[in-house]
């Protein structure tokens, strides 16, 4: 495992020797938590001749790691669009973004959240309809998420101003268009995004994005949200909730999203 971790890393380090435009400077990342809203305006993203990319890579940003594996990790899934503008990414996870080299906050960054009185109950609906127990119960979806707020609100900190912007679930599924105008000048795309994907270049499998929700629309649209009832919560529950709340006010303070 290790031989071919480090293969993979000199690949991508030569990879973006050959290919200048593999750079951090070149990157769009997306960074938010599960069940954000992430895989339709990734999709959207990733419709484009001047985006490469297809969702998901699981990529780990170190100091070893240059976006040339990024690149490499596209290339394998015929995903790499060797002439394109940028490279896209998306992260949801603690571990891909803990211990990033500093050029990785020259890349252009969306940050995606979404309030966890839905969140919650939609990470834990997926996980026991995938029949996994790694996010299954209400207390892990609510340590999950309460931990990625955290960790989100400071890395927002150290992206400049005008390389970052952040979107509310919430206000991108009631005004999509006007979302993704704002978007598209924010990481100065022209011609600007339109709210529309083609489900036939979705990448199905999982870990990229939502497995029962990616081929079934070709645009944002607004999907009625998990109900959650506070009444057959258990008091843990209800304090672990309280908790990712308190998380989700400080990440929009530090924000202003």
């Amino acid at each position: 495992m290790e031989i071919r971790e480090a293969f993979k890393g000199v690949a991508g380090r030569s990879l973006s020797l050959i290919f200048p435009a593999c750079s951090y400077e070149n990157c769009i990342f997306l960074i938010g938590h599960m069940r954000c809203g992430s895989t339709a305006l990734s999709n959207i993203l990733c419709s484009r001749g001047d985006i490469s990319g297809y969702g998901e890579a699981h990529i780990s940003y170190t100091p070893e790691t240059t976006p040339g594996l990024l690149a490499l990790n596209q290339a394998k899934k015929q995903r790499w669009t060797f002439k394109a503008r940028f490279l896209y990414d998306k992260l949801l996870h603690n571990h891909l973004d803990d211990n990033p080299p500093p050029d990785f906050f020259s890349a252009r960054a969306i940050f995606m959240v979404r309030r966890p009185e839905e969140t919650i109950p939609s990470i834990v609906r997926l996980f026991q309809k995938i029949r996994s127990n790694e996010y299954g119960s209400f207390l892990k979806a609510c340590a999950y998420y309460e931990a990625r707020l955290e960790q989100m609100k400071d890395l927002w900190l150290h992206f400049r101003s005008e390389r970052k912007t952040c979107l509310n679930y919430e206000d991108l599924v009631a005004a999509p268009e006007e979302k993704l105008k704002r978007l598209s000048s924010a990481l100065e795309l022209s011609p600007p995004l339109k709210n529309q994907y083609s489900p036939d270049d979705v990448v199905k499998e999982p870990g990229v994005g939502d497995p029962f929700e990616a081929t079934k629309h070709s645009k944002i649209v607004t999907r009625k949200s998990p109900q959650l009832n506070e009444l057959t919560l258990s008091d843990k529950e209800k304090t672990a909730l309280a908790s990712a709340s308190d998380a989700y006010d400080r990440f929009v303070a530090a924000t202003a999203c």
